[in-house]
């Protein structure tokens, strides 16, 4: 009853999962580890490198100048049936490159999520989003779209929105629906929808 005037509702721990993956939040001992290195799990922003000595400050500077070894990818399914959970392996272009770290089903963007590391020696962003994915589900390969960013509401949008009192319906990275996008042109939201990673709107 304490939280009958906000509509709070329980929900246990495979719910809060399931938001921090659409979302990208890193799972400390499935995504992230000691093991790992700060800038390849995407988590550079966290760290200021121009602050005065710190551990770890020189192993950052170092991959900062030698490049990155592999990076953390988002991974969505294009067939929304499949379920992930994790160490589901990572085909690109038909090759097994690695494995998913963790796995869930994203209630908001209609299809199973997974993170996982991907090699990425002398390769931009670019070449990496260029290739195509699949995720083995069960001895099924089940082709998915893939991220840098987060899935769902990568600048947080819809949050700060939110706080005034402002609905919004977070479809793609950049791509809100509103009113005001429903008097936009045809053509414009079609070129739109073209660079949704799950190929779809919401």
């Amino acid at each position: 009853e304490a939280g009958k005037d906000f509509n709070l509702k329980l929900c246990g721990m495979h719910m809060m999962d399931s938001l921090r993956i659409e979302k990208g939040f890193r799972h400390f001992g499935h995504d992230i580890t000691c093991e790992d290195h700060v800038l390849e799990a995407g988590l550079g922003f966290a760290v200021k490198t121009n602050k005065p000595n710190f551990i770890g400050r020189d192993a950052v500077l170092r991959k900062k100048e030698n490049g990155l070894d592999r990076r953390l990818l988002q991974f969505v399914l294009t067939d929304s049936e499949p379920l992930l959970y994790h160490n589901e392996p990572i085909l690109r272009d038909g090759k097994l490159i690695g494995h998913l770290t963790s796995g869930n089903y994203g209630h908001t963007i209609g299809a199973a999520i997974g993170l996982g590391y991907v090699p990425c020696k002398n390769e931009t962003v670019a070449d990496i989003l260029a290739s195509n994915y699949e995720i083995d589900v069960a001895g099924s390969k089940i082709k998915a779209n893939v991220s840098i960013n987060s899935i769902y509401d990568p600048k947080s949008i819809a949050l700060e929105l939110g706080s005034r009192n402002i609905r919004s319906n977070v479809i793609a990275p950049g791509f809100i629906e509103t009113e005001m996008t429903d008097k936009l042109p045809e053509d414009v939201v079609a070129q739109w929808r073209a660079g949704i990673p799950l190929k779809r709107g919401g």
